[in-house]
């Protein structure tokens, strides 16, 4: 379990560019679209005006599925991994912002994580703002 935790923090930040058409918009499978518009509303327009990519999932099976976004974010969007320390307990990762700004505004540069493995069953991690060790003990 503690594995599958770390992997998919660390798949999230060193995800590859995925396509650079539309900001960064082609090609992105349907698994890997992460819901730009969660709220009601969603709209082609009002999901461009986020700043985010607008398509309709690839055709499974001859149907389309209802549970994959049309509109997510581009795969310029997050953070890439600067940093990992490894530590007794777990690692120590400095996470810099990679890619356009967000559609929320008010981004933030820079990230650091405190990830601890407590248990065969528990992950304990710490998100903060800046550089390590600022909230560390």
């Amino acid at each position: 379990m503690k594995w599958k935790c770390t992997v998919f923090v660390l798949v999230l930040s060193l995800l590859p560019e995925l396509g650079k058409c539309q900001q960064g918009c082609s090609d992105i499978p349907n698994n890997l679209r992460f819901d730009c518009y969660p709220e009601d509303g969603a709209s082609e327009q009002n999901c461009l005006n986020r700043g985010c990519c607008w398509r309709k999932p690839s055709i499974v099976s001859n149907e389309v599925p209802l549970n994959i976004p049309y509109c997510f974010y581009p795969s310029d969007y997050g953070y890439q991994l600067v940093n990992q320390e490894k530590t007794q307990t777990g690692y120590l990762l400095s996470l810099t912002k990679k890619g356009h700004a967000g559609p929320y505004g008010n981004d933030i540069e820079n990230l650091a994580v405190d990830v601890r493995f407590e248990a065969q069953d528990r992950l304990h991690f710490k998100v903060g703002l800046g550089k390590l060790p600022f909230f560390l003990h």
